[in-house]
């Protein structure tokens, strides 16, 4: 006996299970610094050992040195501006922050969604009120015309 039925398909692909809790945003700020400063110490070295290995004149050598100090100047650079970027990203207090807020404002949100709907429920009781008020003078208003004095 054969089956012809297809074999299940695999199971999708679990998108990220958890977002990134604060304490890892603060270590991948530290670890991103901590790159930064590696790259700057192995560029250093690969120059130094160049510098080494090459039995040059002095006059190419200098011109190395000026090259040298013009690759750390923008080495120095760049990781100046990812420290920059790095801390200019929002702390963890930043964070909880604006959670707070946002809390605050559905919490707000809610209530006046409540109110309204309190005071529409008030509104339509007061209308409903209106008009039996209006009903009961228009019922009244006609026998009473009839027994006055003098018609």
């Amino acid at each position: 006996m054969e089956q012809s039925a297809a074999p299940p398909p695999p199971p999708a692909p679990e998108e990220d299970a958890q977002l990134a809790s604060r304490g890892e945003l603060r270590s991948l700020r530290r670890w991103l610094a901590v790159a930064g400063v590696w790259a700057l110490a192995a560029t250093a070295v690969a120059v130094i050992a160049l510098i080494k290995a090459t039995d040059q004149p002095a006059d190419s050598r200098a011109d190395v040195s000026r090259q040298i100090g013009a690759a750390e100047g923008a080495l120095d650079h760049r990781i100046e501006s990812l420290r920059s970027r790095i801390d200019a990203l929002p702390t963890s207090g930043d964070l909880t922050r604006v959670d707070d807020r946002l809390k605050r404002a559905e919490d707000e949100a809610r209530r006046a969604s409540s109110d309204q709907r309190t005071t529409s429920a008030k509104l339509d009781e007061l209308t409903k009120r209106v008009d039996q008020l209006a009903r009961k003078q228009t019922s009244t208003t006609p026998a009473q015309q009839g027994n006055q004095p003098g018609r």
